[in-house]
């Protein structure tokens, strides 16, 4: 549309939208907020930045149909895959002042490794110096099933907007989840929950990262990054409650609680044993977390850890039939 569209930055000359960095609000009408390709910012447009910005905007958009200044502040997060040599890369992530912002709990993205296939719609798939699974051809998925990064909102026009949560692809990947849901109140034994579920994300990414270094099957590589982004979504509501993060600072395999250490250990032999056998772990495990997530919703009322808990039953549903899928190759 050019520098002569309404909505547009001055400076810009593609036309793009006229906003401020940090609130992603447009300067003059009040009603319009854009985010992704469309928007006018200082910071590279790639898919790990439309993924801060989404939760900025829902928050900010809402205000403002209340009349509300706009609350929410995004700081120009993004993510870069920078080769370093024609099979190493790492994975730059950093803000709008060029400040380091690593947010991968089981990855030195500051360290170059062996490529593994890094993508802007899924964020880096385990750089970890070994071999990797391509996705594509090897996987038995129907593919993502939503489209651009792009898009500008208004409040003032039709029904409104839908911000993804983290869609799911039938090989088993996941975009992530910001949690934009408010804070509410849990008891005691919700608290003990919810530390356990982070146990459950970590002991399921440290299997499936595991097997996916011994198979060629591109499922393990698909469903361990979206465990390491489930984690994620886990540890801001354990540091929204105050809660004990039991995973922090512990390498991969390894557990702060006897019991979980056991069970990994005795499911990382049996998947050991040949890649049917890991397939069949990867459904035992998903089975184990749709029977907890389901009981941990029961008489759940905190908004935040109601929209974590929905999305992670989901992806449970998801990772099984894809598990399920790969059996029957």
């Amino acid at each position: 549309m050019g520098r002569s569209w309404p909505l547009a930055d001055p400076a810009s000359p593609f036309g793009y939208v006229h906003v401020d960095q940090y609130t992603l609000h447009h300067p003059q009408w009040s009603n319009i907020f854009a985010l992704g390709d469309v928007a006018n910012l200082p910071t590279s447009e790639t898919g790990a930045a439309i993924r801060r910005q989404a939760p900025v905007v829902v928050a900010n958009l809402l205000a403002a149909r209340r009349g509300e200044t706009p609350p929410a502040r995004y700081d120009g997060y993004t993510s870069c895959p920078l080769v370093t040599a024609h099979n190493r890369m790492l994975l730059a992530e950093f803000d709008y002042d060029l400040t380091p912002r690593p947010s991968f709990p089981f990855l030195n993205t500051m360290k170059p490794a062996t490529t593994c296939g890094c993508s802007n719609a899924m964020g880096c798939r385990r750089c970890t110096g070994t071999r990797c699974s391509a996705a594509g051809s090897e996987s038995p998925g129907t593919g993502w099933q939503h489209g651009g990064m792009g898009m500008s909102t208004s409040t003032g026009m039709g029904n409104g907007m839908r911000v993804g949560s983290g869609a799911m692809a039938g090989d088993g990947r996941c975009a992530g989840l910001a949690v934009t849901a408010a804070q509410g109140t849990l008891s005691d034994a919700q608290k003990a929950t919810l530390a356990a579920m982070a146990q459950e994300e970590k002991l399921a990414h440290d299997l499936y990262a595991t097997f996916a270094d011994t198979y060629p099957a591109a499922v393990f590589d698909h469903v361990a990054t979206a465990e390491n982004q489930h984690l994620t979504a886990v540890r801001t509501l354990l540091q929204r409650y105050g809660i004990t993060d039991p995973t922090a600072g512990e390498p991969i395999g390894q557990f702060s609680d006897r019991t979980v250490q056991a069970t990994y250990d005795k499911l990382l032999s049996q998947g050991r044993t040949g890649q049917a056998a890991a397939l069949g772990v990867g459904q035992q495990v998903e089975r184990a977390d749709i029977g907890d997530l389901t009981a941990a919703l029961d008489g759940l009322s905190a908004p935040d850890a109601t929209q974590v808990y929905q999305h992670l039953l989901t992806a449970s549903q998801q990772h099984l039939t894809a598990f399920t899928r790969w059996t029957t190759r």
